[in-house]
């Protein structure tokens, strides 16, 4: 409430009954890393949690019961991990062939890393990768990033790792045969990342003063507020944020008359 502070003291036991719907929402992001990466589970060797919130005990346990028993790593500082992370970033280029729209559905030729990278606000970071082949037909996947020019490649030979005829024909006819249900898979995708953008683009806009936190009604901070809480991976959830908030953006966007002003306001 304004103006006035509040103080309970609660037990672990309290804290974790009060929040948990929210640890456990916390598994959400666990899948989604799964599936991005076609990955399952099981194929899962070590575990190591970071970030302040892995020292609550309830998410220990509910990352083990996920993991089917396997106990998160403890051997790692969790504030040096995160301080490092957040100094230097690297990616991992991972190179594939087939025509299927999930990774684990294709043959991976190989992989590399691409590090170096600085730290950098959410979707800033630009990375240009380049197929080449020769008349050899050797592959050379090259990957740079824009900023700190740090690059790195890897080059596939024709008769390392690849495919027979047969078996590319197969995938063919694979990705033929299931097109539909891949294109479901996709869609998808798609629609958890836009609305995992948007849920952090409002964010961003009713937690800052000089945006949109200081022109929002009190009614409409809340429902954005609780549209970006309850947002998860799913086409449903991402029509039912855009329902609550476009038009609030379409309502501020109006009193501005300008592009230059808009693009102030975002």
């Amino acid at each position: 409430m304004e103006g006035v502070s509040v103080s309970e003291k609660m037990t672990r036991e309290k804290f974790e009954e009060l929040n948990d719907d929210l640890l456990k929402g916390a598994l959400r992001y666990v899948k989604a890393a799964l599936e991005d990466a076609g990955l399952d589970k099981s194929a899962i060797d070590e575990l190591v949690l970071v970030g302040g919130s892995t020292r609550i005990p309830k998410i220990r346990r509910l990352i083990k019961e996920f993991f089917n028993g396997k106990t998160p790593h403890k051997g790692i500082n969790v504030d040096e991990s995160v301080a490092y992370g957040a100094a230097v970033h690297g990616v991992s280029i991972q190179v594939f062939e087939g025509e299927r729209s999930l990774t684990k559905n294709n043959h991976l030729l190989g992989r590399f890393e691409l590090s170096g990278i600085p730290a950098t606000p959410r979707g800033v970071p630009q990375i240009d990768v380049t197929f080449s082949v020769d008349e050899g037909g050797m592959l050379q996947v090259r990957a740079e990033d824009r900023a700190s020019k740090s690059a790195n490649d890897i080059t596939v030979e024709n008769a390392t790792g690849r495919l027979s005829p047969a078996d590319i024909q197969r995938m063919v006819d694979e990705a033929a045969e299931l097109a539909e249900e891949d294109k479901v898979v996709r869609d998808n995708i798609d629609a958890r990342n836009a609305l995992e953008s948007a849920a952090y683009s409002w964010k961003l806009q009713i937690n800052d003063e000089d945006k949109l936190a200081g022109k929002l009604l009190p009614e409409e901070a809340h429902d954005i507020a609780a549209a970006v809480a309850d947002a998860d991976a799913s086409k449903q959830k991402l029509d039912q944020f855009n329902a609550i908030t476009h038009p609030i953006a379409a309502k501020y966007y109006s009193q501005h008359s300008g592009a230059d002003e808009e693009d102030e306001l975002w």
